[in-house]
């Protein structure tokens, strides 16, 4: 967040949201509300904040195991960071994400269009 300092230059000043109760509660509300919910409830508020468009997709059989609130808690802590990543590092205008289950293994993927991290030189390591 920035504020205008005296003069007119800014100043930032940060803020970190993980210790706002109202932020937690209503990451509660939305995970109470199921994972699918919190989910897309989390992209949208990406995109409003960030300004980077979001696509989802995601299979129904995604959200079978709806009954395991700790599984639903990590995939969207995950699902956080990720888009707290594209936000800071990748200059994207876009992210997509998607949910899928294929027998037994769910698979969050997250991809944008942004420059990516820089390969190592070769013959390094």
């Amino acid at each position: 967040m920035l504020d205008r300092e005296q003069g007119g230059g800014f100043l930032e000043r940060r803020s970190d949201a993980r210790g706002d109760p109202r932020v937690r509660q209503g990451v509660r509300d939305a995970l109470d509300a199921g994972l699918r919910y919190a989910m897309e409830w989390q992209l949208g508020e990406f995109s409003r904040v960030s300004g980077i468009r979001h696509h989802f997709r995601a299979d129904p059989a995604a959200f079978d195991s709806s009954d395991d609130k700790a599984l639903d808690a990590m995939l969207f802590r995950v699902l956080q960071e990720s888009l707290s990543n594209v936000a800071r590092h990748s200059q994207a205008t876009e992210v997509r994400v998607s949910l899928t289950r294929e027998g037994a293994e769910l698979r969050l993927a997250v991809h944008d269009n942004g420059v990516g991290l820089a390969r190592p030189a070769s013959g390094s390591g």
